[in-house]
């Protein structure tokens, strides 16, 4: 079996990939509208992207969203149980890119999810020259995004939560002590009606 390999996999068989890197939601609004047109589609026409996981599994790293609705559809008894998906099966490695490139190219993956994709991209040996010219972005972004390496995931949690602004989350890897990093935002957060970077560097 090849990377490009396209079959028919059986729902039961696929699960959400940790690969997948899109951890940000995109809203209820628009996974309600994806519902319906699956729904109304009978099913899904555009491939998901997945990697072998042992027999007869497959862990799903490009349209996450897609699957938990088609899952949704079934346990409520609007599909049936044995529908069977397209897939094109790929390797891990190409499952980092290929997931990060999904997300990345449309420009509506967050912020705090192309850190993390970067950073999974740069432990399997990809320069950060690579990654900018994979996705068409400059290499001083990506090193930007990998600059949140340094911050504590608290912060990165308030920052998924609109309760930080990337400016203000970039401005606390100045501070390289993680527990000072979270009593700051803790004292501003209780003190000031938002965050801003001043305050942060200050």
């Amino acid at each position: 079996m090849t990377s490009t390999t396209i079959k028919l996999i059986p729902i039961k068989q696929l699960a959400l990939s940790p690969l997948n890197v899109r951890k940000t939601q995109a809203g209820p609004a628009a996974d309600a509208e994806l519902k319906a047109s699956i729904k109304a589609e009978g099913g899904i026409k555009q491939n998901l992207l997945v990697h072998p996981a042992g027999k007869n599994k497959f862990l799903v790293h490009g349209g996450g969203r897609r699957l938990k609705q088609l899952q949704a559809l079934i346990e409520e008894g609007a599909l049936p149980a044995d529908t069977t998906v397209p897939c094109k099966v790929e390797t891990e490695e190409q499952a980092i890119m290929s997931s990060t490139t999904e997300n990345v190219v449309r420009a509506n993956m967050h912020p705090a999810d192309q850190y993390e994709a970067f950073a999974a991209m740069v432990e399997k040996g990809f320069k950060t020259t690579e990654i900018a010219n994979q996705f068409g972005v400059t290499e001083n972004l990506v090193q930007r995004r990998l600059k949140l390496a340094d911050v504590d995931p608290v912060l990165l949690s308030a920052f998924r939560d609109d309760e930080l602004s990337l400016d203000a989350l970039t401005a606390f890897t100045l501070c390289k002590d993680r527990s000072r990093q979270v009593e700051i935002f803790e004292q501003l957060k209780s003190t000031y009606h938002g965050i801003n970077p001043y305050q942060v560097a200050t």
